[in-house]
């Protein structure tokens, strides 16, 4: 047997205590660490141009918002070009309403 008291119980919780504290200091660091980085990703992530075309986009660069924009926008376009068409119809209606008159006018004189 050994002369004198037993430490090693003394010195083993305190260094415990102590390897216990470093960890929480280490954890302390590390995610002061990771919130600049975290920032930045965030900040780089949400400043990148949104676009209403999910091909373009990709997962995060895609605004329903803006979609939904780009949806309206071509329904106002389709708008546009049936009505233009029904107009054009109607023109070519009368064209062909006043071609026939003249060519019954032509059938008369002769």
């Amino acid at each position: 047997m050994r002369a004198g008291p037993d430490f090693s119980r003394a010195f083993h919780v305190p260094f415990q205590k102590v390897y216990r504290n470093y960890l929480n200091l280490m954890n302390i660091r590390k995610i002061t660490l990771l919130l600049p980085v975290m920032l930045g990703a965030s900040l780089f992530l949400t400043g990148c141009e949104t676009t209403g075309d999910p091909r373009q986009g990709g997962l995060f660069g895609w605004s329903e918002t803006k979609a939904q924009g780009r949806i309206q926008e071509r329904e106002d376009t389709l708008n546009a070009v049936n009505s233009d068409t029904d107009y054009q119809r109607r023109r070519s209606r009368r064209l062909e309403d006043t071609a026939d008159e003249r060519q019954d006018e032509l059938n008369t004189y002769r």
